[in-house]
């Protein structure tokens, strides 16, 4: 039995073919030569899935809600594999850490690489080749799976050259090669309002109606 057969088994969900592709390219696989990095997350390694308790978080999470990845504020990405979308894609919610609201990021995998390429720009907190050099690995994912747009998008982004951000005081050391308006306004098109708009719902079993 592989790693996301007992997944599948033990949490009672079929992943999405999207994640279990990734999981055989040897993209979630950390330490590796294939793995994936994604802005403002890590991967949750296969053998840590099927027991989500494992995982370190500060909440218990609502029936439906898995945790497929940790953000850098010790936060989880999750799936709600209660409310399947198309080609078996489940949507992605942002768990905080620090709260018991999550907020809806993105309806897909593809898309949560794809918004998170855009996030990773506004500003930029790499260095400019280090973060143009991630956001060119990602086009060759995002186009494989089925998103050119998307990825000539960030070939696009890619191609500019980093300005210091021009909302308040200047500060030559903040760098962007989008402004959040423009990382929200594609999102809006790409995804629409329910991703877009920052639509919240209780994440934690103490914090409300149900999630989803």
């Amino acid at each position: 039995m592989d790693a996301l057969t007992t997944i599948e088994g033990q949490l009672g969900f079929t992943v999405p073919p999207t994640y279990r592709a990734f999981a055989e390219r040897g993209y979630l696989t950390h330490p590796g030569p294939d793995y994936l990095p994604v802005h403002d997350a890590a991967w949750v390694p296969l053998a840590k899935m099927p027991d989500q308790l494992s995982i370190p978080c500060a909440h218990t999470l609502r029936p439906g809600l898995v945790a497929f990845a940790r953000s850098g504020g010790r936060g989880l990405w999750c799936w709600q594999t209660l409310r399947k979308g198309e080609a078996g894609e489940y949507p992605i919610a942002s768990c905080p850490r620090d709260s018991d609201w999550g907020s809806w990021h993105s309806p897909s995998l593809v898309g949560w690489l794809y918004r998170t390429c855009l996030e990773s720009v506004a500003p930029t907190w790499l260095d400019e080749p280090e973060t143009k050099q991630r956001l060119r690995r990602s086009v060759g994912v995002i186009r494989e799976f089925g998103r050119p747009d998307w990825a000539a998008d960030l070939e696009a982004i890619a191609a500019r050259p980093a300005e210091p951000l021009s909302d308040g005081p200047v500060d030559v050391s903040v760098r962007a090669l989008l402004t959040a308006a423009e990382v929200n306004d594609r999102v809006h098109r790409a995804f629409g309002a329910e991703f877009s708009s920052g639509v919240e719902f209780p994440y934690d079993v103490n914090g409300g109606p149900e999630a989803g």
